[in-house]
């Protein structure tokens, strides 16, 4: 049996809770819609333990979700890492006020080694 876990199961997991919140369904019914076992179904929708990917097709569908798009999705989330501002982004006041790092080339400049 193929098993989603780590990160993925997390995000995933919580898209499918949100998903059974605006739909108003019950665990009850999603056990009846599945045929999963409640105590698997709670578990796979908490995101603290390994989906087995047979059980998230089964609960995509019962929820209405495209279970396809919803992995793209959380590999998109997932893979998507932010570039971090440079340092002197960082140290920039965005003002007229030059930075610390303007203020020290403007009285360093005049220091040639030669």
């Amino acid at each position: 049996m193929r098993m989603m876990f780590g990160p993925y199961t997390a995000w995933v997991a919580s898209r499918l809770l949100a998903r059974k919140g605006e739909l108003g369904i019950s665990y009850d019914k999603i056990v009846e819609l599945t045929g999963v076992s409640k105590p698997a179904v709670h578990g796979a929708l908490n995101g603290k333990q390994a989906i087995a990917l047979e059980v998230y097709v089964l609960l995509c569908d019962a929820l209405q979700v495209d279970a396809g798009d919803l992995l793209d999705q959380a590999e998109a989330a997932l893979t998507t890492t932010p570039t971090p501002p440079s340092v002197f982004e960082l140290a920039a006041d965005y003002s007229d006020e030059p930075t610390d790092y303007e203020r020290f080339e403007a009285e360093h400049d005049h220091d040639d080694p030669a």
